[in-house]
């Protein structure tokens, strides 16, 4: 799903990913929900490596509440601080951005 999300021409195929792909969304939610953690970081975590833009509120809504859940509140600190700062490619200096 990932990779046809990635190269989805139009809109209206990016939507057409994004509705099959939120069923697997909600159903780590309510996996958290009842206590399993695991499900959520896990679903948090390949969201966040997929590197899609279209995912990445669904990425920190997710590992933000398994880390807070885990007792792990530092983890969610530092992938909210990433997400304002999420660089792809070769430079990833934080500098570079003052130019």
């Amino acid at each position: 799903m990932f990779k046809s999300l990635k190269e989805a021409k139009s809109q209206e195929q990016k939507d057409k990913i994004l509705s099959e792909l939120q069923p697997v969304i909600t159903f780590a939610s309510i996996a958290m929900d009842e206590c399993d953690f695991g499900t959520g970081l896990e679903a948090g975590v390949a969201l966040f490596c997929s590197g899609i833009k279209e995912l990445e509120n669904s990425a920190l809504r997710n590992l933000e509440v398994a880390y807070t859940l885990l007792n792990r509140e530092e983890f969610s600190k530092i992938v909210q601080v990433h997400m304002k700062h999420r660089r792809k490619g070769p430079d990833m200096s934080i500098l570079s951005e003052s130019k």
